[in-house]
């Protein structure tokens, strides 16, 4: 039987979210911490997902871009850059999916994921779109 026609499972959590602040020491950002647990776990997809925020899929692209600058302008130090590789190790290893989780005006809670390279700013328009105030996703 070739590869294509043998069944494949996953293991997947698509509902995680990211620790409040100040769970983690600075060295650990809960970024890390989320995606350590995750692999650990033996997980092959995750869904990070915040209460009417894409906050932290946002912070996670921007610390992945904030730290590939550094590098490419030879200023990571050296724990950055073992920051960076780690960010890239878990990544390689995980399929990670971005979305939110939506609380409606009947008080249910909506898990809405989208496609790995989604923009940050596109789900912070669909959010607004979806009449979740403006100060709710500054929170």
């Amino acid at each position: 039987m070739s590869e294509s026609n043998q069944e494949r499972w996953f293991k997947i959590d698509l509902h995680i979210h990211l620790p409040p602040v100040g769970e983690s020491g600075p060295a650990e950002g809960p970024l890390l911490k989320v995606l350590r647990r995750a692999v650990a776990g033996s997980l092959d997809i995750v869904g990070l997902v915040d209460h009417n925020s894409v906050r932290g899929y946002e912070q996670l692209r921007l610390e992945m871009s904030r730290l590939a600058v550094l590098r490419e302008a030879g200023h990571l130090t050296a724990e950055e850059e073992a920051a960076l590789q780690e960010y890239q190790g878990l990544l390689s290893r995980l399929l990670l999916l971005p979305g939110f989780e939506l609380t409606t005006q009947e008080g249910a809670h909506l898990l809405a994921l989208f496609p790995p390279d989604t923009a940050a700013e596109r789900l912070y328009a669909l959010l607004l779109n979806l009449g979740i105030a403006m100060e709710r996703l500054r929170e």
